[in-house]
């Protein structure tokens, strides 16, 4: 990604008269790339973000706006607008009681790949008008305390002040403890302070329990004690039982009430006492009932409001209000009232906001799996729910559960959303889930030649980790491949023919592809290939030799020397004493390493460059003797001996005479024919 800046301007939108105050503000920035030209008519994504209490605070508020620059780098977006919320409720800020900072964080290609751009305290908030004018809404010098008053007291005289007024508190001698009295016993005396006086309480016998009485009853005569005197009870209750005269049941049926005790039931007409016009004792009955905040009594007991009732703007700004109205602004989502004919508005911070949204560490499978455990957090306040934000053919095990179970499709990278959720608002985080199955990369092997016979060859292709094989002929007529999915299946063909074969691993998502050639070569002895004749194939048995692939020795056409010494007569070559088929190429090598003798026959034969070829040696000794069973077939080989590269002590090395075939020991510092070979 580029890196870019930003030139920016921050502008406020103008307050208005209380209730309509501003929801949002506007704001102006230049993305600027690096080096500081502005980024031009690009489409852009910037993510808004208000902070509480810091510039590292907790985010209340953010938003997603999908803007585009102009022709000098300027984008423009509105700050608030309720369609770009991410999270939170800018309308429920309250800015009175915080500072605020906005974080800036753009994606210059349009995406969700933030850069953060910086953070800045708002130093101007909306409704900081609306605070300094509802703060006295009743006080015309805006000073709440010069309405407070004292009271003091001055001699008689208590006074309230800023004009309250005075009162008078007559006591003539100033004293307030002087008329405070007690009262006080003595005998049968009891007196009054401060000359209040005194009384006599007479009792002859000075025993106040004797003068205590009681009241007895017998049958109906009511008798007082201490010579308290007697009456008759002029009740008539024959038996003297006064239980049985309670009544057992009193029922009112319409204007008639029934009384019954043990002696039977009273009926007694009260229609002469009930003014009710059409005898119906119910429909005289009210109920209370409540619908939106009003209480009504029925029958047209009236109606009053209780609680809040939530209006929108409009039906607001229709009302016809009084003093002391008071609704909830559904629109705005603060509290209205009416007070001196104007509304005045209160919003406060909902609590508790649901917990941060954590969607996990994003996921990428490059195997064949389509399905992923989710690692979301729990919410401690809200709920949570998982979506699908980008991406098709996905599910979730439970859309609730933070740790679920997705499934999705090959070849896609799907956002999910993880959104916490309460009354009070909502937060979200993303995370992305790519199931890509990359294949193994394929290997087809080596380039084969096949020759001598052989129209047919096992291939040997890498086996696939990840996605399936498949061979295919690119090119060459007549070929078979025995199963086309096996990385070392049989591929047969036609002598002479050359074949291009591609082994393919894929999956769903992707392919890779390697080829190799085949080449079913008419290869024999005694005919011309890679730069000189073919001397010799190996055989079964023969060192170096592989099933079904065709290797040998080539031979130069012609001798290189018809008299040069094997050199460093006297001095035994370590590592130069090999015979074997396939030890001449070493031989010739430490010939060269352990030798600096000049024009010898090793040097001759390592130094040659022939056909394109650089790769030629001088012949071991069993190498040697192939050449000459070949001689006629070869051709261009006088009689006489030649040099092999095989050692045989510090004064020998091995010759063959081409007369006859038979080899044996030379002096190094004899002088023999030189022919150089190469191996294929």
């Amino acid at each position: 990604m580029k890196k870019f800046t930003l030139s920016f301007a921050l502008v406020i939108l103008s307050l208005i008269a209380i209730p309509q105050t501003p929801q949002a503000f506007n704001y102006q920035a230049i993305a600027r790339e690096s080096d500081g030209d502005p980024i031009i008519n690009q489409a852009i994504t910037a993510k808004i973000s208000i902070l509480s209490g810091s510039a590292s605070g907790i985010i209340v508020y953010s938003e997603l706006h999908n803007v585009s620059t102009n022709s000098m780098g300027l984008f423009t977006l509105e700050v608030g607008n309720p369609d770009e919320t991410i999270s939170g409720n800018f309308e429920e800020i309250n800015w009175g009681v915080n500072i605020y900072f906005m974080k800036v964080e753009l994606d210059e290609n349009g995406g969700y790949n933030f850069t953060e751009m910086g953070t800045t305290q708002l130093l101007s908030v909306p409704y900081a008008l609306w605070s300094e004018n509802t703060a006295n809404p009743e006080d015309a010098d805006a000073d709440p305390q010069n309405e407070l008053q004292t009271l003091s007291q001055e001699g008689d005289q208590v006074t309230l002040s800023k004009d309250g007024g005075t009162i008078s508190v007559s006591d003539a001698d100033n004293d307030p403890i002087n008329e405070l009295q007690s009262l006080s016993q003595a005998g049968d005396q009891v007196t009054l302070s401060e000359g209040g006086g005194t009384i006599t309480v007479s009792d002859a016998d000075n025993d106040p329990a004797n003068e205590i009485q009681t009241l007895t009853k017998e049958g109906n005569i009511v008798s007082l004690s201490l010579e308290g005197g007697s009456f008759t009870d002029e009740v008539d209750d024959a038996d003297y039982n006064p239980a049985n005269e309670l009544n057992t049941s009193l029922v009112l049926d319409g204007t008639s009430l029934e009384l019954t005790d043990t002696g039977g039931t009273l009926d007694a007409d009260l229609s002469s006492l009930i003014d009710d016009a059409d005898a119906d004792p119910l429909n005289e009955f009210q109920t209370v009932t409540e619908a939106d905040y009003e209480v009504t009594l029925s029958d047209g007991g009236g109606t009053f409001m209780t609680g809040v009732k939530s209006y929108t703007q409009a039906e607001i700004d229709a009302m016809t209000p009084y003093n002391g109205l008071t609704v909830h602004n559904s629109t705005s989502n603060c509290i209205n009232y009416y007070y001196l004919n104007n509304w005045f508005e209160a919003c406060g911070t909902c609590t508790p906001m649901p917990s941060q949204a954590q969607a996990g560490e994003d996921q990428a499978f490059y195997d064949n799996t389509i399905t992923a455990t989710l690692e979301a957090n729990t919410p401690e306040q809200g709920t949570g729910a998982w979506a699908v934000a980008t991406g098709t053919g996905g599910s979730f095990d439970d859309a609730t559960n933070p740790e679920t179970t997705f499934t999705g499709q090959p070849c896609i990278t799907y956002t999910l959303a993880w959104t916490i959720t309460n009354t009070c608002g909502s937060t979200v985080d993303n995370v992305e889930i790519s199931f890509f199955a990359t294949p193994t990369g394929a290997d087809a092997g080596n380039d084969t030649i096949v020759g001598y016979g052989p129209t047919s060859v096992n291939l040997y292709a890498n086996t696939p980790e990840t996605g399936e094989g498949l061979w295919m002929i690119i090119s060459g007529d007549g070929g078979i491949l025995d199963d086309a999915t096996n990385p070392s299946t049989l591929f047969s063909g036609i002598a002479g023919e050359t074949y291009t074969l591609e082994w393919m691993i894929s999956t769903a998502c992707d392919t890779s592809a390697d080829t190799l050639s085949v080449i079913f070569e008419n290869i024999q002895i005694g005919g011309p290939y890679q730069g000189g004749i073919i001397a010799y194939i190996l055989q079964s048995g023969d060192p170096g030799y592989i099933e079904g692939e065709t290797h040998g020795i080539i031979a130069a056409a012609s001798d290189h020397s018809t008299s040069t010494q094997w050199g460093c007569f006297g001095t035994t070559i370590p590592g130069a004493d090999g015979t074997a088929l396939g030890t001449g190429l070493q031989n010739t090598l430490d010939i060269v390493a352990g030798c600096s003798a000049a024009g010898i026959a090793a040097q001759i034969c390592n130094d040659l460059e022939l056909n394109g070829y650089d790769d030629w040696y001088l012949p071991g000794k069993d190498e040697l003797n192939k050449l000459y069973l070949s001689k006629d077939l070869i051709g261009s080989f006088a009689g006489g001996d030649y040099w092999s590269s095989s050692e045989c002590s510090n004064l020998n090395a091995w010759r063959q005479y081409f007369d006859y075939g038979s080899q044996s020991c030379n002096g190094k510092n004899y002088t023999n024919r030189v022919r150089a070979v190469r191996a294929f």
